[in-house]
């Protein structure tokens, strides 16, 4: 009976030992994984912090461009108004010139 006691006794110190063992192997091994991934984590959001800048730099790119674009289509607009305003003014002045010519040559 003792016996079979100080068996149980033995085993059970030798299983705590292993359970100790084994337990700050995983320890061990689960705090290497923890610091890879957070490692890894940083890493990517550093690169997500930089492209975030990328992109927020080539959209005020873009928008720049745009309203680039917009000035200088307004522009050619309004070169365009002005080029015909132009014309309409050269032929009211020709149309008023040649009506008075007529009436110049009735007379």
């Amino acid at each position: 009976n003792i016996y079979y006691f100080w068996k149980n006794k033995a085993l059970q110190q030798h299983y705590q030992k292993y359970d100790e063992i084994w337990e700050k192997r995983l320890e061990t091994v689960s705090k290497k994984i923890i610091e890879k991934y957070e490692i890894n984590i940083n890493k990517l959001r550093d690169e997500l912090l930089i492209k975030n800048d990328e992109l927020r730099q080539l959209k005020n790119q873009r928008k720049e461009q745009q309203e680039t674009m917009k000035r200088a289509f307004m522009r050619g607009v309004s070169a365009l108004n002005l080029e015909a305003m132009s014309l309409f003014n050269q032929n009211n002045i020709k149309s008023n010139m040649k009506s008075t010519n007529d009436e110049d040559q009735q007379n």
